[in-house]
């Protein structure tokens, strides 16, 4: 359901982008989404988005196909050869035992949505993804150390894997969620949560929030934030500011100042990739803030820091 409304949303989130420059834009590593998306944004791709490349660089093995060459135009419907799914068995496993670990799990709780057609790996009648099974630590990981935030803020949050998993969380209680990213990322996360029964709104300059009842997703353009002005209590960023440029980092942290944000969240890379990446460390944060947090990302060679609004 809703590709159509979607697809549409996708040619207006364009159409903006283009006629805007307010101190946000692609960065270098992220350019290719916009011509790939213009050509392969279509209905049938959309229905099966996680098993294309419309999710390159937000998911990867074991959730979708290993490949060489070229990225790939059409979705894999026959999903993973049986060599793929048996090395992905294997590094599901390797990731639910320090979860498991870390924090006592149901198998329920890392179960994935079935929207956009994923490959996934049935325990019993539980379907599992390595996506999944880092956003149930995320969730878990938020839940421990900020108990409750009523409006959340995530910049660079894909196709709106944690999104789901918080809105659904009873101990953060999110009444209002606001989802940042890529246009092309803004399009698929709005298919993906609105087909996952949330109510999804579209963010527009002079919108009144505050009569909205009820738990709320907006979908917020980058160049929209400025028009927003709601007191947030935790502004996530997880895996997303390392393939920004500092000048999208400085234009990103700066409205989560000006918004008075009462507790950021992130996990990055302490390192490089690309010339334009920017380390974890290096992040331009507002001198408001003070580092109350850090630990070792569970699954990779990332930092999680916890920061938290000076009174």
């Amino acid at each position: 359901m809703f590709e159509q409304e979607t697809i549409d949303l996708y040619k207006k989130l364009v159409k903006e982008a283009a006629e805007t420059d307010i101190g946000w834009r692609h960065s270098p590593v992220e350019d290719w989404k916009i011509d790939y998306f213009a050509k392969n944004f279509n209905e049938n791709n959309l229905i099966n988005f996680r098993r294309t490349p419309l999710v390159e660089g937000v998911i990867s093995f074991p959730d979708r196909p290993l490949r060489k060459g070229v990225r790939l135009t059409q979705p894999w419907l026959s999903g993973l050869p049986l060599w793929q799914k048996i090395r992905g068995i294997r590094d599901i496993l390797v990731e639910l035992y320090p979860l498991n670990s870390y924090f006592k799990i149901n198998l329920s709780e890392v179960g994935d949505s079935p929207v956009g057609n994923p490959c996934y790996y049935s325990f019993g009648n539980i379907k599992i993804t390595d996506l999944a099974i880092r956003m149930c630590f995320y969730r878990k990981y938020i839940e421990k150390e900020f108990k409750h935030a009523s409006n959340i803020l995530e910049i660079g949050g894909g196709f709106g894997g944690l999104c789901l998993k918080l809105m659904q969380s009873k101990i953060l209680n999110p009444q209002k969620y606001f989802f940042t990213d890529l246009p092309e990322n803004l399009a698929l996360a709005f298919y993906y949560l609105k087909n996952n029964n949330f109510n999804v709104k579209v963010f527009e300059r002079g919108q009144d929030i505050e009569r909205d009842s009820g738990k709320v997703v907006y979908i917020v353009a980058p160049w929209k934030l400025k028009d927003l002005n709601v007191r947030m209590d935790l502004f996530i960023n997880t895996m997303s500011f390392q393939h920004m440029t500092r000048e999208n980092i400085v234009y990103y942290l700066s409205e989560i100042n000006r918004l008075n944000t009462k507790n950021l969240f992130l996990v990055n890379r302490d390192g490089k990739r690309d010339a334009t990446d920017l380390k974890i460390s290096e992040y331009p944060i507002p001198e408001k803030y003070i580092l109350s947090k850090e630990e070792k990302y569970l699954f990779s060679n990332h930092l999680m820091r916890k920061y938290s609004l000076i009174n």
